[in-house]
């Protein structure tokens, strides 16, 4: 069995090229007067280059207010803290809702992993959904999709923590300063400082914020864990699409290396690609993954390589993290399937 994922290819996205795209889709045509569809974007942190800007959104609400239906922006906090001015704010009425930490559900489930996942309450209010991701590697699970945005993005901050802390980073002993820099930027303080700094785990959020300020690269992402917070992610995302109408949309435009500052470097790895739909999450991400191993790869200055077609970019970031693990355990959970036709649009 195949899912169908759609592909626009250009080397400029613009709002118009979105909206063309998912006027494709049966998610748009059988949208019903009065829905309410949420469309999850970024609007806090909008410095950060990572994610999709909101500025791209104002042609998809017109597309789906001609339908008759009501459109919202919405998006979670993060766990690492995020200062008032970067967030985005619209001077038409376009409505924005930053989804509230408070309003969540404990659901119980019987899966590999976990037995109970935390839930926003309000993104159940919503009819339907639309996923816009900017598709690229992640420094910890490999690749940022469509799985991983409505895993991890779409929750309350608390479901967020839960997540990360199955890979909570560590220190090594070899390179550990003691300069109290991690201490001192630590949200929650619980890294203490003796010979060499120590994190208490049982306060830990594992927001890796550590890891971006330590000056010799001591403090590490914990990649021999990515299996349990993939399995947690895919187990968490089955709870929250359940019985939910989604269309998920990729984003392959300046796809860089690292925008995490993990000491990777953020060079482009491949040249700009297009845009890919579909309703199926697993295929989607997996499409997109495979386009980009397909292209030819720009040289990195940090890795003194450059990638030929058919090789595998994220591997050759991260060699420790199998970026085709998260797929493969999303489409065990039946969250879509890794088998896929591709339609040029």
């Amino acid at each position: 069995m195949t899912s169908k994922v759609y592909i626009t290819k250009t080397d400029k996205i613009t709002p118009v090229k979105i909206k063309e795209i998912l006027k494709k889709s049966q998610f748009i045509k059988q949208l019903k007067p009065d829905e309410k569809i949420a469309i999850k974007t970024n609007l806090l942190d909008v410095e950060n280059k990572g994610f999709v800007s909101p500025k791209y959104m104002d042609k998809i609400i017109k597309l789906i207010e001609s339908k008759n239906a009501k459109a919202e922006l919405i998006d979670t906090n993060h766990i690492y803290h995020v200062e008032n001015d970067t967030q985005y704010h619209y001077s038409n009425n376009i409505k924005q809702k930053i989804i509230d930490d408070s309003k969540y559900m404990d659901i119980e489930i019987d899966s590999k992993l976990l037995k109970k996942v935390i839930k926003s309450s309000e993104v159940d209010e919503y009819d339907k959904l639309i996923i816009l991701t900017k598709f690229k590697p992640h420094y910890l699970i490999g690749l940022e999709g469509a799985i991983k945005t409505t895993g991890v993005d779409l929750n309350v901050k608390s479901g967020k923590i839960e997540l990360y802390k199955q890979a909570a980073p560590f220190i090594s002993k070899i390179g550990c300063l003691a300069c109290k820099l991690c201490a001192q930027e630590c949200p929650t303080k619980t890294i203490t400082i003796n010979s060499i700094a120590e994190i208490n785990y049982a306060g830990c959020i594992a927001c890796n914020y550590c890891i971006r300020v330590c000056p010799t690269d001591a403090i590490k992402p914990n990649r021999i864990k990515t299996d349990l917070l993939n399995q947690a992610i895919a187990e968490y995302m089955k709870t929250i699409t359940q019985n939910k109408d989604i269309i998920y949309i990729n984003i392959l435009n300046d796809i860089r290396a690292d925008y995490e500052h993990t000491q990777i470097g953020n060079h482009k790895i491949v040249d700009d690609i297009g845009i890919l739909m579909s309703q199926d999450p697993v295929a989607l991400d997996q499409a997109s993954y495979d386009i980009i191993n397909q292209k030819p790869g720009n040289k990195s200055p940090e890795l003194k390589t450059n990638y030929l077609p058919g090789e595998d970019k994220i591997a050759g970031l991260w060699r420790t993290i199998d970026a085709q693990q998260q797929l493969n355990i999303a489409e065990e959970e039946k969250l879509g399937t890794t088998q896929y036709e591709l339609i040029h649009i």
